[in-house]
């Protein structure tokens, strides 16, 4: 197995320490047993070596690499992953917004807004992975974020429909935006800024919220920009194959 590259005194401490170097390249075994294929990442630092890496990666069927700035001419790149943050503020209540209940609410409908929540994701966008898995993925990530007891499904009911709906999880001084979306016949309307302000009167102050999402995806970024949010970090995502 080949390892990444380390200063050389830097070497003789882990090797004292652990008594052995680590892979360049970490599998990822939820992923590997999801997708069924062996799956791993790599995030890029200033030792990362292109050449070692390559070499490693040919035991990988796929290879998630994460970079703060862009790689050229390596693997395909997937994603460019936005994350904005902002000081959490308390707004009016609405009656149309409810917690998630399962004996209560239309799961195939909230499932379906997941759906549509990932629609720029790069599990939905790469040929790699076929449409079945992205949903499966999806759902067990909404099936998660229904069930885990730090995180909650709120959505917002018209004519009990589901017209959109958001999920996060918090601690006591931040929280952080899983899945965000509106059903295409109720766009428009300012659901997703209520829904955003839900979650904000959820969150005992002082709080930061922020959220993930794709630079391609212009609206969302349009949206997070306009409703207070500040650009805090920028992530490149490349996906390399055999």
């Amino acid at each position: 197995c080949l390892y990444i590259y380390f200063q050389e005194d830097t070497v003789k401490d882990l090797i004292v320490i652990k008594n052995k170097l680590y892979p360049m390249i970490r599998e990822l075994e939820w992923d590997s047993g999801f997708f069924e294929k062996k799956i791993g990442r790599v995030d890029v630092s200033k030792d990362f070596n292109i050449i070692a890496f390559q070499k490693e990666a040919k035991s990988f069927d796929l290879v998630y690499v994460f970079s703060e700035k862009p790689i050229n001419n390596m693997a395909e790149l997937v994603d460019v992953k936005v994350t904005y943050a902002k000081n959490v503020q308390h707004y009016g209540l609405d009656q149309n917004i409810e917690d998630y209940n399962k004996n209560k609410h239309n799961y195939n409908q909230l499932l379906e807004l997941a759906y549509l929540s990932g629609h720029e994701s790069r599990f939905k966008k790469d040929s790699f992975f076929c449409q079945q898995a992205f949903k499966g993925l999806y759902k067990k990530w909404l099936d998660k974020n229904i069930n885990e007891p730090e995180q909650r499904v709120l959505v917002f009911v018209e004519n009990q429909n589901l017209a959109g709906f958001v999920s996060y999880e918090s601690t006591s001084s931040e929280a952080l935006i899983h899945l965000i979306a509106v059903d295409s016949g109720y766009q428009g309307r300012g659901i997703g800024r209520k829904l955003m302000q839900a979650v904000e009167n959820k969150l005992t102050l002082p709080a930061t919220l922020s959220v993930p999402t794709q630079k391609t995806n212009e609206i969302a970024v349009r949206f997070y920009e306009n409703y207070g949010f500040r650009l805090k970090q920028t992530v490149y995502i490349y996906h390399y194959k055999k």
